[in-house]
């Protein structure tokens, strides 16, 4: 009888530890999925700022007129130059989350893929100047996070 209560006693302590470690990877699942959300909202606020809306917009309207004229990131004037560091700068810092495990890429890429890849074939030539003088890991967040919107955003998806 007492053999009889003691594989019972295993069995339910058995189980018990298989219940509890279905809800650790709940548990887990849950706060990843809120620390995602909470590091969506503060990439999609960054994005989302009007200055940087805008610089967005005036760097399509003006870097490839800047480019045709053949200057240099050292030549650009002050406003532009800021606008471009500006650009640069925010999706360097998504980029930092993304490839941390912070957010997932194909978050990011799915609603500005197509504002990454243009952006950042634009910026290319400045960003290869910039880089041989500050090193080849100056704003390399914002590459990483381009290649990876070239794998997955799709136009018109």
């Amino acid at each position: 009888m007492s053999t009889a209560i003691a594989a019972i006693a295993a069995c339910a302590s058995g189980l018990a530890a298989i219940v509890n470690l279905v809800i650790a990877i709940s548990l887990a699942r849950i706060a990843r999925r809120n620390g995602i959300s909470g590091v969506f909202t503060w990439a999609a606020d960054l994005l989302s700022k009007e200055e940087i809306v805008s610089a967005r917009r005036d760097l399509f309207r003006d870097l490839g007129a800047y480019r045709e004229t053949g200057g240099t990131y050292e030549e650009m004037s002050a406003e532009l130059k800021e606008k471009f560091e500006s650009v640069c700068r925010t999706y360097d810092l998504v980029g930092i989350a993304s490839h941390n495990g912070m957010l997932p890429p194909n978050i990011i890429a799915a609603e500005w893929g197509n504002s990454i890849v243009r952006l950042h074939e634009l910026c290319e030539p400045y960003l290869e100047e910039i880089r041989r003088v500050r090193g080849p890991d100056f704003w390399n967040n914002f590459s990483q996070l381009y290649r990876e919107s070239l794998r997955i955003w799709r136009p018109g998806a």
